[in-house]
């Protein structure tokens, strides 16, 4: 999608690739370029190679601003690189606003619960705010509950936050990270055992 919105979308259906070399798959959109994804769910397993998601495959902001707000994936995701519950990246001037994803994404590199990957630029200005992973994250390499990685040579916002799942809570940072140990947050520290379960 080159700009225009798509919103109240749902998808039920299993949506898998067909060939090793086929990219971009996602339950809503395959790429959203400077579009507007609102109020969004996906509950089909997706199933692909390459920047697969349950949302869009690619949120990028190229002569605009891509967004995804208010959308919740329900789906498991499987794929091979840059895997993600809402996108499989974020990219260029983009933004992931309010999402939530359930399913369980499965991936060998680049796998989050929100985005698999953000930003490739340094002039980047990307955000993923308000967003919540409470699905299973199995990555072999830059796995993380809410972005696999978030490229060195990009600025942008991630906001820090607390996560549910099932009995217990973590606390991710700002570069989608678990933490562990003792680690202060809002003034308060807290703490956290060897697998970032919060303990008080």
């Amino acid at each position: 999608m080159n700009g225009g919105t798509v919103n109240h979308c749902k998808n039920k259906a299993q949506i898998k690739a067909t060939t090793q070399d086929c990219d971009y798959l996602g339950g809503i959109l395959g790429f959203n370029e400077d579009g507007y994804i609102k109020d969004c769910v996906n509950e089909g397993e997706i199933i692909g190679n390459n920047q697969i998601e349950g949302i869009a495959g690619e949120n990028d902001g190229f002569d605009g601003h891509g967004y995804i707000e208010r959308c919740i994936n329900l789906g498991n995701i499987k794929g091979n690189e840059i895997v993600g519950g809402i996108t499989g990246e974020n990219h260029r001037t983009a933004s992931i606003i309010n999402c939530e994803n359930i399913g369980n994404i499965t991936g060998n590199e680049y796998a989050g619960g929100i985005s698999g990957a953000a930003g490739v630029l340094e002039k980047d200005k990307k955000e993923i705010r308000y967003c919540i992973n409470i699905g299973k994250i199995e990555c072999n390499s830059y796995g993380n509950a809410i972005v696999g990685a978030l490229y060195a040579a990009s600025s942008g916002v991630i906001t820090a936050q607390w996560v549910k799942s099932g009995n217990y809570w973590y606390y991710v940072d700002v570069e989608g990270k678990m933490v562990t140990g003792d680690y202060e947050i809002n003034g308060v520290v807290n703490h956290f055992d060897a697998n970032g379960v919060w303990i008080n």
